[in-house]
């Protein structure tokens, strides 16, 4: 159980850490055109930011174990839940030459929700999109709003 409570938390660590990583190279090499540069810092920014709330997720670590898990739930703005999302995972797809395509419809936008776990969610799926798909091919995120359910009796 502890093997794979690491092999988790090293992921959700990690894909934060790589978008800081890759961004920060790519400004430092100077291939990034400079009309991208402030939405790259508000990238790497963000990412930083996500790094930190797992951070202090894992300092309430004891009150999780003792079945006491608190979500913050709170209005969320999804498209841009999953642009920065996106954004976090876009130096990966394109070290690999993976199109990511990303289709909202506009019936999708305020969710209620846990802003920090819908974006670990979205970070994970979008990771190992990138990381199974071969080189050239095309990640699609796409967003609707579900038909309301019938509830049969």
């Amino acid at each position: 159980m502890k093997d794979e409570f690491l092999a988790m938390l090293s992921h959700e660590l990690r894909t934060p850490l790589n978008a800081v990583l890759e961004w920060t190279r790519m400004l430092r090499r100077g291939t990034l055109p400079p009309e991208r540069t402030a939405a790259v810092l508000e990238t790497i920014e963000r990412n930083a930011a996500a790094q930190m709330q797992i951070l202090e997720e894992l300092l309430e670590l004891s009150s999780m174990a003792a079945d006491n898990l608190r979500f913050n739930v709170t209005p969320v703005d999804l498209p841009d839940l999953i642009g920065g999302a996106v954004e976090t995972i876009r130096p990966a797809a394109d070290a690999k030459a993976i199109t990511v395509r990303v289709s909202i419809a506009e019936s999708v936008r305020d969710i209620t929700g846990d802003a920090s776990r819908l974006r670990q969610v979205l970070w994970n799926l979008l990771a190992n999109a990138v990381k199974f798909t071969p080189a050239g091919g095309r990640v699609e995120v796409t967003a609707v709003k579900a038909p309301p359910t019938s509830k049969s009796r």
